[in-house]
């Protein structure tokens, strides 16, 4: 009889151990939950906790490639549910309601997949012994039928990932702006020999040749895999907030938060907080992304953003000639700054330009934003080489706009020794300031055909279906710039 109940117990304590093994299993505190927005929308993200049950939450704005953490989530499948959450004071988000651009037209909030982010804790407990994950954002546009013909609405797509999300540095070396559109990534199909880069080398030291511009370039490469070094692993601190004091790129965050304050672009009382220094108008912010610091005003930098992609509209099935899109990219210009003597160079720069942008009503109308680079000048992989602008100027509001402020930068930063080195499809002005149309991701490659040749710095002149003319001209000479 005891041998019986012995085998009895034993077949019930495998049967309940199989039961369980067969059952989903919940963790009782899943996350944290990393957010990060992969989309070109600036979102507005409200985070409903349980013990908040029933109530709204003041959302939280996530630009671009920017990141936000949830602690914790909690399922909630009634109301029931939810009032004794409340009453426990029980901790977790139940709900994360995603509110899009007023500009996009859809009032409705898109619903953030609870389950399946709880799917994915579970797989990531189980297989790589974390709670952790990441949650890459991106919006997507559909196209209904109505009433009165087709509307456009946007839908979610959301990627998990265990563990906290660290994005490469050299996929994405520029960020969108915050109202998106303006992300630059490395072209695949450009390679180290740069188009025309030591032709422009040359041109830049008068006396020189291509073996002497070959010399120039592979001394400013060596210096660059240095710096590459350093850089990556202060860098991989700052990020993770985890720097100290004497740590390479927060000291230089600081002390770009600390001029941003001297030229009255923030207010004299910000701090800066990790990556981030804000007054509510302006803001520095250093992008984990692409290791820039970007300067952002409604009040010193109020031009407007572009947010029309040329490999949106410049596919094989259509043309950009056709589309009135084209009139806005053509509308986009960059000036690049390229300072010679590293670092303290570039502060130099950022002083004066930041004494310009707040103290010139002009300026203040037509440029979107700017950023300086912390990361060193060449970036991507072993194979893929590609030199990147120091300093980028956005204007998005057309040549004779990008013109005003080229003639004011001009005699304001021309006793600046520049690298004499230029960045991918630019045209040259001096060895410091280079201009370019469009974006580098779009020249090089399929879309090539869009942009005049062979320097490819500016959208051919009938783009639009129109001839334009897009070129730029000298502050000094009045010379068109090609």
């Amino acid at each position: 009889m005891r041998n019986i109940n012995s085998m009895f117990l034993a077949l019930l304590v495998l049967l309940s151990i199989r039961i369980v093994g067969m059952q989903e299993v919940r963790i009782f505190k899943p996350g944290p939950v990393h957010l990060i927005n992969k989309s070109e929308y600036s979102l507005d993200i409200e985070i409903r906790l349980a013990k908040n049950f029933g109530s709204s939450a003041q959302a939280q704005t996530l630009q671009p490639t920017q990141s936000l953490t949830v602690s914790s989530m909690r399922t909630i499948t009634n109301t029931q549910e939810g009032t004794r959450a409340a009453q426990a004071q029980l901790e977790g988000a139940y709900e994360i309601l995603i509110h899009l651009p007023k500009k996009l037209g859809q009032q409705e909030p898109l619903i953030f997949p609870l389950g399946q982010a709880l799917d994915k804790i579970q797989e990531c407990t189980r297989t790589k012994n974390t709670q952790e994950i990441s949650a890459l954002i991106a919006i997507a546009p559909k196209t209904g039928i109505g009433f009165s013909g087709t509307y456009t609405y946007y839908t979610l797509q959301v990627t998990f990932a265990c563990g906290s999300y660290e994005p490469a540095l050299e996929k994405e070396w520029q960020v969108m702006g915050p109202e998106g559109g303006i992300k630059e990534e490395i072209n695949i199909e450009d390679m180290a020999m740069q188009p025309m880069l030591f032709e422009d080398i040359v041109a830049l030291h008068p006396g020189w040749q291509e073996k002497e511009a070959r010399e120039f370039y592979q001394s400013l490469l060596t210096k660059s895999n240095d710096e590459v070094k350093l850089f990556n692993e202060d860098f991989k601190k700052f990020r993770s907030q985890t720097a100290q004091e004497n740590n390479s790129v927060k000291q230089k965050f600081i002390q770009i938060v600390e001029l941003a304050k001297k030229n009255n672009f923030l207010s004299s009382n910000v701090l800066a907080e990790n990556n981030k220094a804000t007054d509510g108008f302006s803001q520095v912010v250093f992008d984990f992304n692409d290791g820039y610091i970007h300067f952002i005003s409604s009040k010193y930098l109020q031009g407007p953003f572009n947010e029309r992609r040329l490999r949106t509209y410049g596919d094989e099935k259509g043309s950009p000639l056709l589309a009135p899109i084209a009139y806005d990219l053509a509308k986009g210009y960059k000036i690049h700054l390229m300072p010679k003597d590293g670092w303290q160079s570039i502060v130099d720069v950022t002083d004066r330009l930041l004494a310009l942008f707040t103290q010139d009503p002009e300026l203040q109308k037509i440029v979107s934003e700017f950023k300086i680079r912390v990361a060193p000048v060449i970036a991507g992989p072993l194979k893929n080489k590609v030199i990147m602008p120091l300093i980028v100027i956005y204007v998005f509001t057309g040549r004779d706009d990008t013109q005003k402020v080229l003639n004011k930068l001009y005699p304001a930063l021309k006793d600046i020794p520049g690298l004499a080195i230029p960045p991918r499809y630019n045209a040259i002005i001096n060895d410091l300031i280079y201009v370019a149309q469009g974006n580098g991701e779009d020249k090089g490659g399929r879309f090539s055909k869009y942009y005049e040749q062979p320097r490819q710095t500016y959208y051919r002149s009938d783009f639009t279906g129109s001839k334009q003319d897009y070129h730029l001209k000298h502050p000094a000479t009045g010379a068109a710039i090609k």
